[in-house]
């Protein structure tokens, strides 16, 4: 059986339309030493439920989603089903292109199934590039943890002018331990975790681990503004995520969209600007991939990036508006936000 699926799923790549184009002939992706034409094929090359990890040795042009789970295709195939057998797929940009078809997603992330974009390439030049409403599907439970991971760490990095002494121990100093098991030392959201558990905002998803990979939803954003707002409203015997909920309709915005829904980047700054009482800004949007604002509006992601909240996505010209953010992205934001703010404020950060 898992051979037959294998053939199918190849035959699959063909049919649709995933083969390399005549002018891309050089298409090239790399598997364990073996090279393959094709993203669909390099990915089912993996037979077992094993992490399957693909890396661009040139750029791609995809005509078709790549669904990662099950699928039947439209009937493609006579009704018959086909699975993609490893759940934690990586790929590696390498300093190359992974280009969506027009009007769909690059990829379909489906329950239990997780995808990694990065790029281990000295310049980071690495793009995925969407021609649709979105650069990745995810369904609930699927989990997705996009470049931006790695684009939003060096801007966490940089701090306020005249706040270098603060940031360097003291040499009698030893560093603390990650309080999460999953958070490293070494992490780019280490830092903002730290502080966002130090001042009441997470205090993560269990006593040992955090999700920093894990997408956020709209419910847990509005809920860390909450908290980091002073908890407005409390009342004994009321959830956090309730008393949040009520005080963002209430006091920010009448209309925050379904809470257990992904929070995506754009939405994000729609929050965060919203929660900051709206500030007018007269800083522009360069990014390629925002042009109208959308559903979300211009004024949030010009005044974040002004702020130094976000600088985008890939190499700075996109910023990837409708890609879900992880928890470890959200908590970024927030930390940022409160960074931006205080010399403001002439107060100490929090």
């Amino acid at each position: 059986m898992k051979k037959k699926l294998l053939s199918l799923a190849l035959a699959l790549v063909l049919c649709l339309g995933l083969t390399v184009p005549a002018f891309a002939a050089e298409q090239k992706i790399v598997v364990n030493g073996e090279e393959y034409e094709q993203v669909l094929k390099a990915i089912m090359s993996e037979e077992e439920d094993k992490p399957v990890a693909l890396k661009l040795e040139s750029d791609v042009q995809l005509t078709a989603t790549v669904v990662l789970g099950s699928s039947d295709y439209d009937g493609l195939f006579n009704g018959q089903t086909i699975t993609v057998a490893s759940h934690d797929v990586t790929v590696d940009l390498n300093g190359h292109t992974l280009t969506g078809e027009k009007d769909v997603p690059v990829f379909e992330v489906q329950k239990d199934y997780k995808l990694t974009i990065v790029d281990t390439s000295a310049e980071k030049a690495g793009k995925l590039v969407s021609q649709g409403e979105t650069d990745v599907a995810v369904a609930d439970g699927g989990e997705y943890v996009p470049l931006a991971d790695a684009a939003e760490a060096p801007a966490e990095a940089e701090k306020p002018a005249g706040d270098e002494k603060e940031e360097t121990p003291a040499e009698t100093e030893t560093p603390a331990a990650p309080k999460f098991t999953d958070v490293p030392a070494t992490s780019p959201f280490a830092k903002a975790i730290d502080w966002a558990v130090a001042e009441g905002i997470t205090t993560g998803k269990t006593e040992t681990t955090f999700g920093p990979s894990d997408t956020c939803t709209v419910s847990h954003i509005l809920t860390f503004l909450w908290r980091a707002n002073g908890k407005p409203g409390a009342k004994e015997g009321v959830k956090d995520r309730d008393a949040a909920l009520e005080w963002f309709e209430k006091e920010i915005v009448d209309n925050h969209g379904e809470p257990d829904a992904a929070c995506t980047r754009s939405m994000a700054m729609l929050y965060i600007w919203q929660a900051a009482g709206n500030p007018e800004t007269e800083a522009k949007v360069s990014f390629t991939d925002v042009t109208d604002g959308g559903e979300y509006g211009l004024q949030p992601i010009a005044w974040a990036v002004e702020k130094g909240i976000t600088s985008g996505t890939g190499d700075g010209t996109t910023f990837s508006p409708d890609t879900p953010c992880t928890r470890g992205q959200i908590v970024t934001f927030l930390y940022r936000a409160n960074q931006a703010a205080a010399p403001a404020e002439g107060e100490a950060s929090k």
